[in-house]
């Protein structure tokens, strides 16, 4: 299994890809029906992605796919920081900013992890759920932005 490679943000050196790439790569890796970028504050898809990279490297029966509360949220991207510790992924998670579910901060970081992601697929995997009970919050997380607000 190899090391993880390290990339680092800049504007010069990221893909540029738009919100709707960028969910369509989420939604085709794990068989997802995300719409929108925000639905990634879970934390919850990345522990997933970075487990098909790295079987072993992330608790996933830790994982909280089912969160609909900011403090899951919190416990998943928890999981993820130590799991990038383990492979020694030096990428600061700004936990606090994307679990409240800002288009924004979550963009930015799934920019980040797109560039991350394929810099490190070997390919070796299979691109969908990995094991029984992956999965995500779908559509469910669709509504109003009132609505969103206060299930935090």
């Amino acid at each position: 299994m190899a090391m993880p490679i390290n990339v680092t943000s800049t504007s010069n050196n990221m893909d540029t890809l738009s919100r709707n790439e960028l969910i369509e790569f989420i939604n085709n890796c794990l068989d997802l029906n995300y719409s929108k970028v925000e639905h990634m504050c879970t934390g919850a898809a990345y522990c997933q992605m970075v487990h098909m990279l790295w079987p072993n490297k992330v608790p996933m029966k830790k994982v909280k796919f089912d969160a609909k509360l900011e403090h899951a949220y919190i416990d998943n991207w928890k999981v993820l920081q130590e799991s990038f510790k383990r492979l020694h992924i030096e990428k600061d998670i700004p936990i606090q900013r994307l679990v409240k579910g800002r288009f924004q901060d979550n963009f930015e970081f799934l920019q980040w992890f797109y560039k991350f992601f394929t810099i490190n697929d070997s390919g070796d995997h299979d691109h969908y759920a990995t094991e029984e009970g992956f999965g995500g919050p779908g559509d469910e997380l669709d509504g109003e932005e009132e609505e969103e607000q206060e299930e935090y």
